[in-house]
Formats: structure tokens, C-alpha cells, sequence
């Protein structure tokens, strides 16, 4: 519902952006399930939510092209463009807990850390040989 219109109403101003990314905040923040301190981009990318200004810019592209291709065939040449194929953050492939199963013998440790006002909270696992140690 927010991108409706935005070829129209969208300019790629500090303001809009601040204010789309601010919008689009209180969704991703009841998807995640994250804490209010969890910045927006690890937000956008734990939710698998490209952040709105970018969608919008990216939409704005692709048919401006599209109607640049219409006049060319409409004149009667013929253009023919390929979108970049770009690995976008938000589509990336998460990495399974079983790829860590997976791994040789030996030693494999996960760390973890949090603080919390002036309370500090860390946390180790440790693996020998597949084993939880």
C-alpha cells in the first residue's frame, strides 16, 4: 500500500527515506520479534524485507527502461537491456544449524554476547569430535 503511486510521488530525498524506513520499522520490528535497540538494517535483513526506498527506487528503474523500449519500437528500433543481477541482502541463503554437523572432527566453538544497561551476559558451546562439551 505505500508503494501505490510512488513512480509518482517518490524523490530520492534524505527525508522520504528517513520517513519510509521509520514506517516500515514497526512491522518488521512485531516480525522479528527483536528488542526496540535492534538497528533497521539488521531488521530489514533478519525479516527478508528490502528497505522501501530501495524497492521503490528499483521499481522506478525497471519501468523507465520498460517505457524507453516502447518509444525505440514505436520509432522501430529494437533495445534490448539485462537487468544487473545483483545478490541483494535480503535474499540471501541462510545457513542451516546442520551445516555445523556436518563439519571434521576437532574443535568447533559459538560464541554469544549481550548487554543489557550495566549487565553484561556472554555464552560458549563447544563442541569436541560432534560431542557437546
Amino acid at each position: 500500500m505505500i508503494m501505490y503511486g510512488s513512480t509518482v510521488w517518490y524523490r530520492d530525498l534524505v527525508k522520504i527515506n528517513k520517513k519510509l524506513i521509520q514506517i516500515q520499522r514497526t512491522p518488521l520490528t512485531g516480525i522479528t520479534k527483536t528488542y526496540r535497540t535492534v538497528s533497521n538494517a539488521a531488521l530489514q535483513v533478519l525479516a527478508g524485507c528490502p528497505p522501501l526506498d530501495i524497492k521503490i527506487a528499483e521499481e522506478i528503474e525497471v519501468l523507465t527502461r520498460i517505457k524507453q523500449v516502447k518509444r525505440k519500437q514505436e520509432i522501430g528500433g529494437i533495445i534490448s537491456f539485462d537487468y544487473e543481477l545483483k545478490i541483494k541482502p535480503w535474499q540471501l541463503i541462510r545457513i542451516r544449524w546442520e551445516f555445523f554437523e556436518e563439519q571434521e572432527n576437532g574443535h568447533l566453538i559459538f560464541t554469544d554476547g549481550s548487554k543489557i544497561g550495566d549487565k553484561v551476559g556472554c555464552g560458549i558451546v563447544l563442541y569436541y569430535n560432534k560431542m557437546e562439551l
